[in-house]
């Protein structure tokens, strides 16, 4: 019987740079497993991770799919990364969390439990011409 090797830590690490969506949950799956916060390299992965969905949303790359095709996958994973960020409880987050502080509480409390350092960025939203942001 002959098992697949697993991959690497860094092998997993430039997977969650893909072009491809689906590559990048595959491996951050895997990667929290290990635990985003079991180094500062996978910490700033994960942020980093955070930051390529919110500019592939931004841009088009990604489309999530509509909530009436029943296909959460993305949406899943989505949430999972900001929910990883959002407890890790890092400083270095702040930027990658108001870039997606329209997605509710749970990035919304994130910030706010980094007090002053938080104010600038969020104050930088209100000229945002997405409402979703100005209203968060």
């Amino acid at each position: 019987m002959t098992y697949a090797q697993n991959p690497s830590i860094a092998q997993l690490l430039s997977q969650l740079q893909s072009s491809d969506w689906t590559v990048r949950s595959a491996a951050f799956e895997t990667l929290s497993g290990i635990g985003f916060y079991s180094s500062d390299q996978l910490k700033l992965a994960a942020i980093s991770l955070l930051t390529l969905e919110e500019t592939d949303i931004a841009t088009g790359a990604v489309t999530p799919p509509p909530a009436s095709d029943n296909d959460e996958s993305y949406g899943e994973y989505y949430g999972d990364v900001i929910a990883t960020v959002a407890g890790l409880n890092d400083v270095r987050s702040i930027g990658a969390l108001v870039g997606v502080m329209n997605s509710g509480n749970l990035a919304m409390d994130a910030i706010a439990s980094f007090g002053p350092s938080a104010l600038n960025p969020v104050i930088g939203q209100i000229s945002n011409p997405d409402v979703t942001f100005r209203g968060s």
